[in-house]
């Protein structure tokens, strides 16, 4: 009977043993494959850059501005030469490998063409420390590079 006993024990130790590392395989197996997902983008931070406007039609420039932005954690601003664009600001939505502008204000209360503010759905690129914006609309085509300060 003392036997039998010692057999028991025996095999709930290797039945435990073993269980134990096919449970530590799995764990490890398991951890190799999760999918590390990049972290979203971020615009926080001020620039310095150009902004440029074309009427593809024509193939000429509308706008082709030295620039200043800003971008807090909802808000922009773009500050530009005087007389030249309305130096827009208000909230932007940073969606994937898109930014949407959209403008609450004007910032200068000169002459200025408010067509040729950058508002709406931008494409994003992030090279490096720059950001670069581009939209293409009714023969328009508008570009923002960036670099930061």
């Amino acid at each position: 009977q003392r036997n039998l006993l010692t057999e028991k024990v025996k095999v709930s130790k290797q039945y435990h043993w073993n269980n134990s590392v096919i449970v530590s395989l799995i764990l490890i197996l398991s951890c190799s494959s999760d999918i590390v997902l990049k972290p979203l983008p971020s615009l926080l931070g001020d620039y310095v850059g150009h902004y440029s406007v074309i009427d593809k039609s024509t193939n000429q420039p509308k706008a082709d501005l030295n620039i200043s932005w800003i971008f807090t954690e909802k808000q922009y601003r773009l500050d530009a030469p005087p007389n030249t664009i309305c130096s827009p600001r208000g909230e932007y939505i940073l969606s994937g490998s898109n930014v949407t502008l959209n403008q609450s204000s004007s910032g200068q209360a000169t002459t200025c063409d408010p067509d040729l503010n950058p508002i709406g759905v931008f494409s994003l690129r992030q090279p490096g420390d720059s950001v670069i914006l581009t939209q293409e609309e009714n023969n328009i085509f508008k570009e923002i590079r960036l670099k930061k300060k």
